[in-house]
């Protein structure tokens, strides 16, 4: 169906944000704001402690709050995350946009795997193993493409593909929610 494509789609781009995000954080900060290896190491565990701690707080919010707004709410921190990355050259902006980031991102996958149990319940669980091995490749493939985008652009490159994912990962929630649209209709 049209709509596992796009829930494949989805977590194969939203792993690529993450992951190309905490592969090359560390290399960016070193050489766009000139900070110590040591920094740029405690930035990169401020990245994955906000996308652990993230993930915890999204399961006991999904109960509480409407899905689409948490949703939607984690699109535009990590969007906004990104921007603030791509545009700093200072540590606190670093950190701040790390913590928007890391914490947008945290949400996204728990809300997007649970819409896909809910709408594909009746599915045999090996669709959500491959599911999940898509979205381990893109987790994969994004750091790889930021090597060769580095090498031909420099550091400033890195924030890129989380910064064009996330907006491919907007796109996709709103054609998620078309198709969820027409296919009750």
């Amino acid at each position: 169906s049209p709509a596992t494509v796009l829930f494949a789609l989805l977590v194969f781009v939203q792993f690529g944000n993450e992951w190309s995000l905490a592969g090359w954080l560390p290399m960016m900060m070193i050489q766009r704001l000139g900070i110590s290896p040591f920094s740029a190491l405690m930035l990169l565990a401020l990245y994955w402690l906000c996308l652990v701690t993230g993930r915890s707080l999204a399961q006991a919010l999904l109960p509480r709050f409407s899905h689409a707004k948490l949703l939607m709410s984690s699109v535009v921190a990590a969007l906004f995350g990104c921007l603030v990355l791509g545009m700093t050259n200072n540590l606190f902006g670093a950190t701040v946009g790390i913590a928007l980031a890391g914490g947008g991102f945290a949400m996204i996958y728990p809300l997007v795997v649970e819409k896909v149990s809910d709408r594909f319940s009746y599915y045999h669980p090996a669709f959500f193993n491959g599911l999940f091995s898509l979205a381990m490749t893109g987790g994969m493939l994004a750091p790889s493409s930021i090597g060769l985008m580095v090498k031909q652009w420099g550091a400033g490159a890195v924030i890129l593909v989380p910064l064009l994912g996330t907006l491919v990962v907007f796109f996709l929630l709103l054609l998620i929610q078309l198709e969820s649209k027409l296919a009750r209709a």
